[in-house]
């Protein structure tokens, strides 16, 4: 394999070109993000490099610390630091010898936290949530790793922009649900929809909604805003408060339920019965 083997990744207009030193992980990565490859020249570039690890705990939770111009992001997974300044990134991932390749999401977790950065002052923001398309109107889900998001895009029978990370934007005072590539399942919809509703989602045995009044939605859906849990220490005010007001926005125009779900999703041919 050519020591320069890359992939270009665009995403609402923000190329990264990634330099990946293993031919098995380009391989996954070019196959999971081929709806969102380009051959336009990159506007940020991004090195992953590879190592092993004998740490025994995993943690999950991803962690940034802003030093200097830069943004320093990991877990016990990868570790890499950002600098938008300078148009640069590198990224290191890792695994424990009882795991013998590199999974995709996790360079996609550093990804999806280097995109959120930087489209933030563009007014996006992005959702720990899967997005469907349905009958041409965009849902999302909200829920925590296990709560059903992976679930309810396979048994939905709807186009799947994602099952793990959306982003959702104001555009004419609609707001936009928007594909990604950032899922180890689905390879993401590059395209945007009009958001008719957005779901809290868990598992029940029996189907029941219940809408949520505006002032009580913005708490349940700030858990599920990825950059408010990865910033809550540290000199991140400026970067909450715009998070928030955004929150405050969508709120106001799309419907938020809380949803519990039996594990046939029958639901789903109901969704444009909610009111």
């Amino acid at each position: 394999m050519q020591e320069d083997a890359h992939v270009s990744l665009e995403l609402l207009g923000i190329v990264f070109k990634i330099h990946i030193k293993n031919e098995d992980y380009h391989r996954i990565i070019s196959e999971q993000y081929k709806n969102f490859l380009t051959k336009r020249r990159e506007d940020y570039f991004l090195s992953v490099d590879f190592a092993k690890t004998s740490q025994k705990e995993k943690d999950a939770c991803i962690k940034i610390d802003k030093v200097g111009d830069s943004f320093v992001i990991g877990n016990s997974f990868f570790r890499g630091t950002f600098y938008p300044g300078r148009k640069k990134s590198q990224v290191t991932l890792f695994r424990t010898p009882l795991k013998q390749i590199y999974a995709p999401g996790v360079l996609s977790d550093f990804l999806a936290t280097c995109y959120s950065i930087l489209l933030l002052d563009k007014g996006y923001f992005i959702l720990h949530s899967s997005g469907l398309v349905k009958d041409r109107k965009g849902y999302i889900f909200c829920g925590q790793s296990g709560a059903g998001k992976t679930t309810i895009a396979e048994k939905s029978g709807a186009v799947v922009l994602n099952d793990d990370f959306v982003f959702v934007k104001a555009s004419n005072g609609k707001w936009n649900v928007y594909g990604t590539p950032f899922s180890a399942t689905f390879p993401g919809v590059n395209k945007a929809h009009k958001l008719d509703k957005i779901f809290l989602i868990k598992h029940a045995k029996t189907n029941y909604t219940r809408r949520l009044k505006k002032i009580n939605a913005i708490g349940p859906l700030l858990s599920h805003m990825v950059l408010v849990g990865r910033m809550m220490e540290g000199n991140y005010l400026d970067h909450n408060r715009k998070i928030f007001n955004l929150l405050v926005d969508i709120v106001k125009s799309v419907p938020v339920y809380w949803l519990g779900f039996t594990s046939d999703c029958s639901f789903l041919g109901e969704l444009d019965e909610f009111k």
